[in-house]
Parts: structure tokens; C-alpha cells; sequence
């Protein structure tokens, strides 16, 4: 049980803990969201809970019910294809912005956040190569410079549990890496039209791919 550190609000122990559990995988899509289970089980009081789905329902990851209370927001096709077409056209924009930004360090930087992922990948370590592969996008979106445009991309991303696809689109990590290498090799040639294309595909591919899973292979909870 992970205990409150004394600088945090309960509300925000409670959002960090359930969102925690969202994107992992932990609390599936559709799954009950009881206030009094989640208080006694974090040790707070319905208060800090009640704050925190309010909150997580903000960010897209809680739904509520009618008569029936909170639950994981399921994820639907339509909802993964209408972030991703907007993730898609913020992050090329970023893209675009980061490229004449990037020094030497970052491209390493970059280029080493690649070889993690590669070396993650061999060793099946999915949970680490989605946290890696976070690394890798908001480093390239952070040399953008604009502080409003990086907060709405990372905003999105928490849109959907699963925006890496790593543990639920059998093949998609290896595709994630081939559409990496693409972005590296256009950052490398300062061409930052080309960079912002490769990143927009990239995020058509991974719309196209994992909500075409969605529709095959997970069911809507009434």
C-alpha cells in the first residue's frame, strides 16, 4: 500500500494513484469505481477520493454513470481516432518548432531513448518501454520552446490508457521503432517539414492500429 508523502494533498495522492492504475492497465476500461472501496483501501476519506474522480474526469480517464457511479471511460474507436487526429496535427506542429532547436545533446539524447526502447523491446519489457518511449516524444516536443503547445500534447496522451499500444496491438512495438527511426533520420537532416510529416504518420498509424484492435477484439461494457 503506498502511503501518502507528506507534501501532496490527499486529493492529489488519490489522482496520482488511481491515474497510476488507469494507464497501466491495472483498473480496465469499464471497470466499477467505487468511492468508499477506493477510500478504504488508500486509508483517506471519501472527501480526497470525490475530488480526485471529479478531477480524473476532467482528463477523459472516469466516467459517470447514471445510477450506477464511476467507472474506467471505456475506449472507444471514435474517441481513439478523434485524440489521435488532434495529437497528430500538435505534434507535427511541435516537430516542425523542435527542429532548429536541437543541439547535438538532444539528437543524442533522442538517439539513446531509441536504443533503450530497441533493447526493451528484445527483452519484452512493456512497461518500461512505454514510459521510454514517453521520454522519447516529450523530449522532442519540450525543444519546441512553446511551454502551451507541450502542456496540450501531454495532456492528450493521458486521454488515452493506451497511446503507446505496446501491450495491446501484437507487432505495434516493432512498427513504433521503424516510424522512430523515420523522425530520427529527418531531425538528423534539419529538415523540419519532413520531421513534422513522419510524426503526423506516425500517429495515424498508431489512431488506425489500435483502434482498429478496439474494434475487434474489445467489447463496450452497458
Amino acid at each position: 500500500m503506498k502511503r501518502m508523502p507528506k507534501y501532496k494533498t490527499k486529493k492529489d495522492f488519490v489522482v496520482e494513484i488511481v491515474r497510476e492504475a488507469i494507464l497501466s492497465g491495472t483498473l480496465k476500461p469499464g471497470e466499477r469505481l467505487a468511492q468508499d472501496g477506493l477510500a478504504n483501501h488508500l486509508e483517506v476519506s471519501s472527501t480526497p477520493v470525490r475530488e480526485a474522480l471529479r478531477q480524473l474526469e476532467t482528463e477523459g480517464l472516469i466516467e459517470h454513470v447514471p445510477h450506477k457511479g464511476a467507472r474506467v471511460a471505456e475506449l472507444s474507436a471514435d474517441v481513439i481516432q478523434e485524440v489521435y487526429m488532434i495529437r497528430g496535427v500538435l505534434e507535427a506542429l511541435a516537430t516542425r518548432l523542435a527542429v532548429p532547436n536541437l543541439g547535438p545533446d538532444e539528437l543524442r539524447e533522442l538517439e539513446e531513448l531509441h536504443q533503450q526502447m530497441a533493447d526493451l523491446l528484445r527483452g519484452n519489457a512493456l512497461e518500461q518501454l512505454g514510459d521510454v518511449n514517453r521520454q522519447f516524444h516529450m523530449t522532442l516536443y519540450k525543444a519546441s520552446g512553446c511551454r502551451i503547445l507541450y502542456d496540450l500534447i501531454t495532456n492528450l496522451w493521458t486521454r488515452i490508457p493506451w497511446s503507446d499500444g505496446w501491450t495491446v496491438v501484437p507487432g505495434r512495438g516493432q512498427e513504433v521503432l521503424q516510424e522512430h527511426d523515420q523522425i530520427i533520420a529527418a531531425v538528423r537532416k534539419r529538415d523540419p517539414d519532413l520531421a513534422a510529416d513522419m510524426t503526423r504518420e506516425h500517429c495515424e498509424r498508431g489512431s488506425h492500429r489500435i483502434a482498429s484492435h478496439i474494434q475487434e477484439h474489445i467489447p463496450t461494457t452497458s
